[in-house]
């Protein structure tokens, strides 16, 4: 029997790098409201809770073998052990420091190269870890309309839009970053037109799962299109080929497998998007971020495996409103 815990908040404490970090509210009640979404990776007889009932459930279910959260951090390793759950069920603290290390935007920049290793003509710009306010703002003089990026974070938070030069705020924030993590990501501001990502799963070996294709605003997740990866596949070649894709998915699979298999063991999400070129074509950005969790991208790929009545539909997570206080998701 597994135990399957949804902690949203995952990214936030990944950020923060506190085990004792105390996430917003909104955080913990998204967890408390929608924790059966992890129902989609189990089996019968699997359980699903928010962490924050993790204990309770394990004292009562003794025939739990494992415990696979929505992200592993040291936050998550703090709570449950106040909990009281058993070290046998919990990750070891160095095997979470990796999870910690793969989620770092910087390696969006060192392994960029690689990324687009034969593909470079059709692919965005190399993202730049910038380590200096100066190195900032010589980056915005060659880009004016750029994004800079916290290392740690994701889900479209820690994300900064700047253009043509550094307000206040925007001095403000960068020297925030660079004071925790000693750098931050620089890159140019594109022109999206799909978001999709490419579903791994990290073991001994590095699996291909299949694709996402999601729509964000503002940088921030809002929904899945449930498709079939053929189906998904047929959408992104109406702007890259087949031969883009395929050495895309097959660079990211292999630094994935050089890089972090086997210390790290997890699904792992690496979003993507393709582009408008100022001269109407269409390119990649084959590396936006590596997310070292379960994604929503995993929920609607698992989601439409079981019923597969819901393609063409969408899978949208909804935000409290003033008639519904809670936390919900639906398919539309």
């Amino acid at each position: 029997m597994k135990l399957f815990v949804f902690n949203p908040e995952h990214d936030l404490c990944i950020a923060n790098g506190n085990p004792h970090y105390m996430p917003p509210q909104s955080a913990l009640q998204f967890a408390e409201d929608c924790y059966d979404v992890m129902q989609f990776f189990g089996e019968d007889g699997d359980i699903c809770v928010p962490a924050s009932k993790v204990g309770e459930v394990v004292r009562n279910n003794p025939g739990i073998s494992s415990i696979v959260p929505w992200g592993w951090n040291h936050a998550l390793l703090y709570q449950l052990r106040k909990q009281s759950v058993p070290e046998h069920l919990l990750l070891d603290e160095s095997l979470i420091n990796w999870h910690t290390y793969a989620s770092e935007r910087r390696h969006t920049s060192l392994f960029g190269s690689t990324a687009r290793m034969f593909i470079e003509d059709h692919c965005s710009a190399t993202p730049k870890i910038l380590m200096s306010m100066e190195a900032c703002e010589q980056f915005l003089s060659a880009h004016p309309d750029a994004v800079f990026k916290n290392p740690l974070s994701g889900s479209g938070r820690g994300v900064r839009p700047v253009k043509d030069y550094l307000s206040e705020k925007d001095i403000c924030w960068v020297e925030k970053i660079l004071a925790q993590h000693h750098y931050l990501m620089g890159e140019p501001r594109y022109k999206v037109v799909q978001d999709f990502a490419a579903l791994f799963e990290i073991g001994a070996k590095v699996s291909f799962v299949g694709y996402s294709l999601f729509d964000t605003k503002g940088f921030v997740y809002q929904s899945n299109v449930l498709l079939s990866d053929e189906m998904i596949r047929e959408v992104l070649e109406q702007y890259v080929s087949s031969y883009v894709l395929d050495y895309a998915i097959n660079n990211v699979g292999f630094l994935l497998e050089k890089k972090f298999s086997p210390m790290l063991r997890s699904k792992v999400g690496v979003d993507m998007f393709i582009y408008e070129r100022e001269d109407g074509s269409y390119g990649l950005n084959p590396m936006v971020e590596i997310n070292c969790r379960h994604t929503m991208g995993f929920v609607a790929h698992a989601m439409l495996k079981r019923n597969f009545d819901y393609e063409g539909r969408r899978f949208v997570i909804n935000t409290p409103s003033r008639d519904n206080p809670h936390y919900s998701y639906s398919i539309e």
